[in-house]
């Protein structure tokens, strides 16, 4: 990466206002442009929480919207960026989907990427990726200190049932995130992705199949750049009751996770254990179909 340029950093997401802190704190140390960041407006709504958002240079973007009304903030919204990449030469960061990922099952939402392309002027919207640098970022917690606050939610949608947010939530998941035990934290940076850009650019595929490659390539990135933790090997291990990754953590290590599996989970229900594991072992996971599609390729 080179100083005085702009990326549009597209990241997996934990925690709203420390991915982006911890990001430009490293951005700032290494001498590169910093981050404007989107924030969805229902984290914003507190005063104190609006001053903060914009000391963190996020800009919001407005959730709950139709039809028309959506539309037309997601072209207010591609354009910002725009302007920010191409004219003010000021990074971007975003999310790859709407929202944080729940169950750590990381994956780029097509939706986000279309929103992208909105104040692309030309015939070709995709050909807007090849006017800007797109990288990658993995974000890896060891502990994420709202894991037991997402229970609810995945709760209900392994019942199909429908969420609906308790007062304060959002607010209650920032604080937590912030002032929470996250243990470490590491920031992969995986490189631009223009030749795969450029690949995709080349074929005859219509833009939501060129969306889909796209979400697909910076997928493998992200997964491929995780550093997983033994908290993450651990509750694998655990979820499949096996000891496939015995040999990336000690039993010290294992007593610690459990201890705060038993502290924040009700162990006689099976279900939230297995939501609660899986939110940990699912990087696992993804990293794993990451390395064995690398190798194949």
């Amino acid at each position: 990466m080179e100083a005085n340029t702009a990326y549009l950093f597209i990241s997996n997401h934990r925690d709203i206002i420390l991915d982006t802190s911890l990001l430009n704190s490293c951005l700032y140390e290494n001498g590169l442009v910093l981050t404007t960041s989107a924030i969805g407006d229902n984290l914003i709504k507190k005063k104190f929480l609006h001053t903060l958002s914009r000391l963190n240079r996020n800009f919001a973007i407005k959730r709950g919207l139709q039809g028309r009304a959506l539309l037309e903030s997601s072209q207010l919204a591609s354009a910002y960026i725009k302007k920010s990449l191409v004219h003010e030469n000021r990074s971007v960061w975003t999310a790859q989907r709407e929202g944080r990922t729940k169950d750590g099952n990381d994956a780029t939402h097509r939706g986000v990427l279309k929103m992208l392309t909105l104040a692309e002027e030309g015939n070709d919207p995709f050909a807007y990726f090849e006017k800007i640098k797109v990288v990658p970022i993995s974000i890896s917690y060891e502990y994420d200190p709202t894991d037991i606050l997402k229970m609810p939610e995945l709760l209900a949608k392994s019942r199909d049932e429908k969420y609906i947010k308790s007062e304060n939530e959002d607010f209650l998941n920032l604080l937590r995130g912030i002032m929470g035990t996250k243990k470490r934290i590491h920031i992969q940076v995986n490189g631009i992705i223009d030749q795969e850009i450029a690949e995709i650019s080349k074929t005859a595929l219509n833009l939501g199949e060129k969306l889909s490659q796209l979400a697909a390539v910076i997928d493998q990135k992200i997964w491929s750049g995780y550093k997983l933790w033994p908290s993450n090997y651990i509750a694998h291990d655990l979820l499949y009751g096996d000891e496939e990754y015995l040999s990336f953590y000690t039993q010290e290590e294992k007593n610690a996770f459990e201890k705060r599996l038993v502290e924040k989970v009700d162990t006689k229900n099976a279900l939230m254990v297995k939501n609660f594991l899986a939110m940990y072992a699912n990087p696992v996971n993804n990293q794993k179909k990451s390395l064995e599609s690398n190798s194949v390729s």
